[in-house]
């Protein structure tokens, strides 16, 4: 009996604790305010769809910064039913939005229909505080990247080099690698490494040019950097950021000319 006293009283405890989690949450969305400012749909008869283009603005009515807004958009037809619902996420990623600021959020897609929507609606579902989802910096111009990938690994690198290091180098599908175990290689390398500053960000994206290295560190913990071609993929929360390089010779040398071909068994 006693047991079952003690279970039905956690079972309580945890039921509190979610309403409360959910009731602050609808708390914070119910806080922002959105307004769809700007429509454009395209009919394209060969697909049988919508294409749709809508600007939104959030508007920050509380009084802590909100990192991220989660919105849902309703398509109506004329009878005001419901032909699809999509649904935008904007994260502030070095930059809340601050009390009584607005931000302008744009959403594109498209959806099965043969007629454009007669009307369209918004409904804030979430909102999350710049405590409960923290900046992260967006690395700019001149930085030395191995200081604004935030980890702390890679800040510490020069004092604590990985104990292993992987890299791989993507030719259209086929792949070589190289594998440092080595100080004397290590050392080498992260001395190019450290050198490695961010030129800019850009909108390049190269195809079937995956390459990269992974960093193995004596806590036992891993980083693994991306490289699109020779421009630097990072991701912050949900949105990939790609970055031109500079003062990378020497780590570009260091990448093809310490890979071989794999030689992978069938």
């Amino acid at each position: 009996m006693k047991s079952r006293i003690i279970l039905l009283i956690m079972i309580i405890t945890i039921s509190l604790h979610l309403v409360c989690n959910v009731s602050a949450q609808n708390g914070l969305a119910g806080q922002i305010g959105a307004n769809v400012t700007n429509v454009e749909y395209k009919l394209n008869d060969k697909t049988g769809s919508v294409i749709f283009h809508i600007d939104t603005e959030l508007q920050n009515n509380s009084d802590v910064g909100i990192m991220e807004i989660q919105y849902r958009l309703r398509f109506l037809d004329k009878y005001g039913e419901e032909m699809q619902t999509a649904y935008g996420t904007f994260n502030g990623q070095d930059t809340p939005l601050a009390p009584g600021k607005t931000v302008s959020h744009f959403r594109g897609g498209q959806f099965k229909a043969e007629k454009k929507p007669a009307d369209i609606s918004v409904e804030v579902i979430s909102a999350l505080s710049e405590e409960e989802l923290p900046p992260i910096y967006v690395p700019k111009a001149g930085d030395l990247v191995f200081q604004v990938l935030n980890n702390k690994n890679l800040e510490n690198i020069k004092e604590e080099p990985p104990i292993v290091i992987k890299l791989w180098i993507d030719r259209g599908g086929a792949r070589d690698e190289a594998l440092l175990e080595s100080p004397e290689e290590i050392a080498e390398f992260i001395d190019a490494f450290t050198q490695v500053r961010i030129r800019e960000e850009t909108n390049t994206f190269v195809t079937d040019n995956y390459n990269g290295l992974s960093m193995e560190f004596a806590n036992g913990e891993y980083y693994w950097i991306s490289l699109n071609l020779n421009n630097l993929e990072y991701q912050i929360y949900d949105t990939w950021h790609i970055f031109e390089l500079t003062d990378d010779e020497l780590f570009w040398q260091l990448m093809y000319g310490l890979t071989k071909p794999a030689n992978y068994k069938p």
